[in-house]
């Protein structure tokens, strides 16, 4: 990674010109992006029972239909009806609507002055008198079929069901059709006292139009609240311009790779721009932190961004890796616009990496300031000190108290993630003071719901719904939905029967039922025509369909409701018949199950890749654990927040966990590699622990309240997923910045970190390999404890140790030679040896406050390890496996020099 930064740097001209031809690529494709209001998106991509709802609208025709709800105290009066019949008459002369059902073309089945009678209720073109209109109204209003469906209970409310055709290749046909229905109402205005559209092509053109307003809206809120976060931390106008620009290219390559691939904007793919813009921008504020600290090492940008090279160069990679991990763990997901979001999320974040790595050192290259501004300060009123000094004087207070302090409440609030329930329900996308939701709850004040859903019962023989056996069994289910508390409306085949049958014995209700009689069943469908049944049973009578109306608009209460008529479908009905639940609402609520799967094979696979990336980079499966406690931490809070206020896991909120963990971790990331390279540099927990908070608080704090108040923009959005994922997303990252300054010292105090990369670059002699040390011991294990040992550097003519002083460390030799002196009594200096790398010396004065026989001098520049007992014991409690093979060698060789001192001394006695 150091080498792509340098590589920028160097050929920063060809840089820019690649990047700007690249932007104009993708910009081209820009325009094929489309948005998509349909409610496709909800559903489980490849869903069986998808096809199966296909094939049943062929049958008996779709369950979504719009609706034109009209309300009035005198809603049956002539002028009334003239203003209605002209609006008729332009809809059944629009050449995209198939069918309109209202009242007036209803049949009206009714027993009178001693005959039936089976007519429309009423012809809006050629009105009847007076009296003859309240009849029909009092008629329709007693109808069982039609009353809380086309007409409510008292006559002044009534619905125009309408059923639109499907041309997907139109344009914008949706927000067409609606605006030509929109004016075709006019002949109402003034004269019925509230009319509305509602559902179909509405409920679509209403969603474009929000979804226009969010990306108004968001993107320019999340640049401006960037950019005033990044210009007040940075204090510099160029760190602030910088991220903007790289985020803003990163926007225009991923809305081109939405126009090339063919994925839409609705209503969750819509909140991307603003996205990459404020995730995409952490980055670039550490990068350029280290920049400005390069700067004042020397004023020169050739040295500032290779400072910022050797700096940054793993954790760019580490933390574009998790972040790309945690969006695209989505991609998992069976639910379409989650699949589609997390493809687009993680083009966009892998865009934003190429051009941050490559346009960054380019442009500090070439425009780069030449001084640093002045906020490096790291005296006590500096804010960002203080906030450091804050974080280490709890860590230091009492680490097990605050650990388990920690634990308590995380454990208390992620509690609530018991009350947690899943929704998948479009109309509850919606705030309850939009216009949709006002208009929902109108409809269901007045009449029986909004939504619906088809229930196909399948007797697998032609004419089996003209057997009075199969026709009561519809009755039966029909007449367990409208007693039960969660539906508003059911028809079936079944009411038309039972309703000729009442109709034919003069009216009296005890008769709506269905007869005995096969024949009289066969002579009452002789007084419909097709088009009159054709929604309630197919051509040859071998399936029949119940439709059922509801104002449910949370998936879990769908599905209970759903269950409830199962269990009494399998205990009541025969069950020779194949019945099953679709339509538009149940396929969609259906897949609210595949949300909470979705959501936690997200978060094992994204807790999964990062504990794998850590650990093998670390070399340390602590490490991997480490990485993750911080960041799985806000999840609980994320998680219980909602179960206690009752907030839904939907298409938003189920987004939270896995993509909080890629982000909250990077922050982690930089503080662990930076506590890595601090350590090495010190070697001490507590001095490099200190350090690193004070190095990398200004850039945690900054990237945490640019991603804090980024993600609390999205809570302007018009769609309450949105909503929720902005405010909780917002949360998350301020208890992510809590654990990372309190929690990650907490369990860094306790760990060594050894990465792949020093034990890649860490060039060893075999000499020092052979080391009678070393013994029995492999390459890899005798880097590690090289690694976690302190080097220390010694120049030609240094003492390394002086005749004389008491010590207790001695020595490794690493490389270079040392020449071993003893000073006599008369003050000659008699060379005894030299040491070369692999050998030791000093070791003695381990065993106690013993005095040095001999003077250590660098013949050449020496690099050696120094081990004392205290490191030696913070080494074993890291390496316990390693460190006991290197005890045992050592008191091997302290032994047999013990033995030949022993021997040397009794000779000379």
């Amino acid at each position: 990674m150091k080498k792509l930064l340098i590589f920028a740097k160097n050929n920063y001209i060809a840089v820019l010109i690649v990047i700007f031809i690249i932007t104009l690529s993708f910009a081209s494709q820009i325009p094929k992006v489309v948005i998509d209001p349909s409610s496709d998106g909800f559903m489980i991509k490849g869903d069986p029972e998808k096809t199966y709802y296909e094939k049943i609208i062929k049958e008996f025709g779709s369950d979504n239909r719009m609706i034109i709800f009209l309300k009035d105290r005198n809603l049956f009066s002539e002028d009334k009806i003239k203003a209605i019949s002209e609006v008729l008459e332009k809809l059944e002369k629009y050449k995209y609507i198939s069918k309109i059902e209202t009242v007036y073309n209803q049949k009206n089945i009714k027993w009178r002055d001693g005959g039936l009678i089976t007519e429309d209720f009423l012809d809006p073109f050629n009105l009847p008198s007076k009296e003859e209109i309240l009849q029909a109204k009092r008629d329709a209003i007693e109808n069982p079929i039609l009353n809380s469906n086309l007409i409510n209970k008292d006559g002044t409310a009534m619905a125009i069901n309408i059923i639109i055709e499907k041309h997907p290749e139109i344009k914008s046909y949706d927000t067409l059709v609606s605006k030509e229905i929109e004016s075709f109402l006019k002949p109402l205005n003034g004269v019925i006292e509230e009319y509305f559209q509602i559902g179909g092509p509405y409920f679509k053109k209403s969603l474009v139009e929000y979804i226009i307003k969010d990306q108004i809206k968001l993107v320019p809120l999340a640049v401006l609240v960037l950019f005033i976060v990044v210009i007040i931390s940075l204090r510099s106008f160029y760190g602030a311009l910088s991220p903007l620009v790289t985020a803003g290219l990163s926007v225009i390559w991923t809305f081109g790779f939405m126009g090339l691939i063919g994925i839409p904007i609705n209503i969750i793919t819509v909140i991307i721009p603003a996205l990459i813009i404020v995730i995409g921008s952490t980055e670039d504020i550490h990068m350029i932190s280290e920049y400005f600290e390069g700067l004042e090492h020397k004023q020169d940008r050739h040295f500032a961004i290779e400072f910022m090279a050797n700096k940054m160069g793993i954790a760019i990679f580490l933390t574009a890796f998790t972040t790309i991990a945690g969006f695209s763990s989505i991609i998992t997901n069976d639910i379409t616009v989650l699949k589609q979001f997390g493809i687009v999320t993680t083009f966009g974040l892998i865009a934003n990496f190429i051009i941050t790595v490559f346009y960054t050192p380019a442009m500090l290259r070439l425009r780069g300031p030449l001084k640093a501004p002045t906020h490096s300060d790291r005296s006590d009123s500096n804010i960002f000190q203080k906030i450091a000094n804050l974080g280490l004087k709890i860590v230091y207070f009492n680490r097990g108290f605050v650990f388990g302090v920690v634990v308590v409440i995380t454990v208390a609030i992620g509690f609530g993630m018991n009350f947690l329930r899943i929704n998948n329900d479009t109309i509850s996308y919606f705030k309850k003071t939009s216009e949709i939701r006002l208009r929902a709850d109108i409809v269901k004040e007045h009449l029986a719901g909004a939504q619906n859903f088809y229930i196909v019962v399948d007797a697998g023989k032609p004419g089996a719904f003209k057997n009075p056996h199969y026709l009561k069994e519809i009755y039966k289910i029909v007449n367990h939905l409208n007693e039960t508390k969660y539906f508003s409306k059911s028809i079936g085949i079944s009411d038309f029967i039972a309703l000729v049958n009442q109709e034919m014995n003069e009216g009296n209700k005890k008769f709506y039922v269905i007869p005995e009689s096969k024949e009289l069943i066969a002579q009452y469908y002789l007084l419909f025509h097709r088009k009159d049944i054709e929604n309630n049973v197919n051509a040859d009578f071998s399936k029949a369909n119940i439709i059922v109306k509801h104002n449910l608009t949370s998936s879990y209460e769908l599905k209970n409701a759903i269950q409830e008529v199962q269990n009494y479908i399998k205990n009541n009905i025969d069950s020779s018949l194949k019945i099953k639940f679709t339509g538009e609402n149940v396929l969609v609520n259906s897949a609210a199950d595949t949300i909470a799967i979705g959501q936690a094979w997200s978060i094992t696979l994204v807790l999964f890749i990062i504990f794998f990336i850590m650990s093998i980079l670390f070399l340390n499966i602590k490490a991997g654990l480490l990485s993750l406690i911080p960041n799985i931490i806000p999840i609980f809070f994320a998680f219980g927040t909602m179960g206690y206020f009752g907030i839904d896991l939907n298409v938003g909120t189920a987004m939270i966990a896995a993509i909080s963990i890629g982000i909250a971790v990077d922050d982690t990331i930089h503080l662990m590699v930076r506590y890595n390279s601090e350590l090495k540099r010190m070697n001490d927990q507590d001095l490099a622990i200190q350090e690193t908070i004070h190095s990398e608080v200004r850039a945690v704090v900054s990237t945490s309240i640019a991603l804090t108040l980024g993600f609390s923009v999205l809570v302007l959005s018009n769609f309450l997923p949105v909503i929720h994922f902005g405010w909780l997303s917002a949360m998350v990252m301020v208890i992510a910045l809590f654990a990372d300054l309190i929690i990650t010292p907490l369990l860094l105090s306790k760990t060594r970190l050894i990465t792949l990369w020093d034990m890649l670059n860490i060039k060893l002699k075999q000499s020092v390999f052979n080391s009678v040390l070393f013994e029995g011991m492999k390459k890899w294990q005798i880097k590690k404890l090289v690694l976690s040992s302190k080097m220390k550097e010694f120049k030609e003519g240094e003492y390394i140790i002086k005749q004389g002083d008491k010590e207790r460390t001695f020595y490794l030799l690493l490389d270079g030679k040392a020449d071993v002196f003893r000073n006599t009594e008369n003050g000659e200096s008699i060379k005894i040896t030299t040491f070369e790398d692999g050998q030791f010396f000093g070791e003695i004065a381990l065993c106690g406050d013993i005095e040095r026989t001999a003077n250590v001098v660098a013949k050449t520049n020496c690099l050696t390890l120094e081990f004392d007992w205290e490191s030696l014991e913070r080494i074993r409690k890291f390496l316990p496996n390693i460190t006991a093979k290197f005890f045992m060698n050592l008191s091997k060789v302290m032994s047999i020099r013990l033995k030949e001192t022993t021997e040397k001394i009794t000779k000379g006695v």
